[in-house]
């Protein structure tokens, strides 16, 4: 009666919300109830050890590391219970690998009291397969997954690693996130099938470069649907984010890393690649900027954004009730590469308080006011390249031409509905002059 009584609890963790997940296989299992004392651990692991099936489930009272060098290998079927706000920490490797109708289970003892998570770090490997993890990331941890990844460091400019191998995991109850993707810290390229529900901070939160590696799967029925990114550090790699049915929130309500940067000035140039369908969330006063070394240099940041008429790609407000102005817009602070596309985007409620001025010429001929747009650039295109695209509800202009150069044409083919100022501005000439008056169609 006791072990039925756990067994009906582990999916209720302390989280948002009291829906009940889907089971982690699509085959019925057939691991048999450990009903016994099971098997108590103490101290690090050191040398290899196998947690089996009929030594569960096996408690885990306090923080244990898998040292350099060690591997802890859970058996199918194996059940591993997390005492309170304990962690499992891989040093070394930590492999779960069961099947569809032998799953392995790793969950809170108690599930009113979650643990803290279970982690890989810098050198370690994880490798899950067909494992359901319930009732993690308790409040004392500060903003960690129940699955939390490290790489081999935080700095800008490291290469993502891939740390851990995730399929058919199931991630169930969280007090913050789901899994966490951080410290170049990624996923391999056949992580797939991964389901997170019940997570008060949102399924996932992860770094603008290793976004690429969230395999597909299922991300609703959390307090907050969607894939959290902390642009604290720069994007510096080639980086693809996939439509996985859920928005990429750039920032985290707390206004912690929502200034979402492409390309380091002066570095070399980062393709960010945007799939068909996705949507993109920016919190408030936040903008995505894509760099260059200075003003009217190339930008080094490249966006590559081609949706379809059916699947528009989506850059948008985070706030709960929308309004013009609530985040920055789209900033090339250079002149944009020509690989950069945006066709079939489309980017709502931006304009904000850009915080520059003077960079192109308003209707009376004098230099600007502002350069408040949805989107804008600080350096002359070498064609128009926003095509079939919408802006809406900009407090601002719609497409600012912030330099000195060519007024190039940005009107035909896209859509501008409720902007306040110009739907294309005029920029200053070659020489840097205004005409006496100047175009705001």
């Amino acid at each position: 009666m006791k072990r039925l009584l756990i067994l009906a609890l582990l999916g209720l963790a302390a989280c948002a919300t009291t829906e009940v997940s889907t089971p982690v296989v699509a085959g019925q299992s057939v691991c048999a109830a450990h009903l016994g004392a099971g098997t108590t651990h103490n101290g690090d692991i050191t040398a290899d050890e196998t947690w089996t099936a009929a030594g569960s489930p096996h408690l885990v009272a306090a923080d244990k590391s898998i040292t350099a060098g060690a591997t802890l290998t859970l058996e199918p079927c194996a059940e591993v219970r997390m005492g309170a706000g304990t962690s499992l920490l891989a040093f070394g490797k930590l492999l779960a690998l069961g099947d569809a109708t032998h799953p392995i289970t790793i969950a809170a003892e108690n599930p009113t009291k979650p643990f803290d998570f279970v982690t890989v770090r810098p050198g370690g490997w994880l490798d899950f397969a067909y494992v359901r993890v319930a009732g993690g990331a308790a409040g004392t941890v500060n903003g960690s997954g129940v699955i939390d990844v490290w790489g081999p460091g935080a700095e800008d400019g490291v290469a993502p690693t891939a740390a851990a191998r995730l399929r058919h995991v199931t991630i169930d109850g969280s007090d913050h996130f789901g899994l966490t993707l951080e410290r170049a810290g990624t996923l391999t390229p056949d992580s797939d099938d991964l389901t997170i529900s019940h997570c008060a901070l949102g399924a996932i939160s992860t770094r603008p470069a290793l976004a690429s590696a969230i395999p597909a799967g299922k991300y609703t029925g959390n307090a907050v649907d969607g894939i959290v990114v902390i642009s604290s550090d720069i994007m510096t790699t080639d980086t693809t984010w996939h439509d996985r049915g859920v928005p990429y929130i750039i920032g985290e309500a707390n206004g912690n890393g929502h200034d979402f940067r492409v390309g380091l000035g002066g570095g070399t140039r980062v393709r960010w690649t945007i799939d068909p369908g996705v949507v993109i969330r920016v919190q408030p006063a936040g903008r995505v900027l894509m760099q260059a070394a200075a003003t009217g240099k190339v930008s080094n940041g490249v966006v590559i954004a081609t949706g379809t008429a059916a699947k528009p790609i989506v850059f948008t407000s985070a706030a709960a009730a929308a309004a013009p102005g609530d985040w920055r817009g789209l900033v090339w602070d250079g002149a944009p590469d020509s690989a950069n596309t945006l066709d079939f985007v489309h980017v709502e409620y931006a304009g904000g308080d850009s915080q520059a001025n003077s960079f192109h010429c308003d209707p009376n001929g004098s230099f600007s006011n502002n350069e408040n747009a949805a989107i804008a650039f600080f350096g002359e295109p070498a064609a128009p390249f926003v095509q079939n695209s919408t802006i809406l509800a900009s407090a601002g202009a719609g497409i600012d031409l912030a330099y000195s150069g060519n007024a190039l044409d940005f009107l035909s083919g896209n859509t501008f509905s409720q902007v306040a100022g110009c739907k294309v501005t005029t920029p200053r000439d070659a020489k840097g002059s205004c005409p006496a008056t100047a175009p705001c169609p």
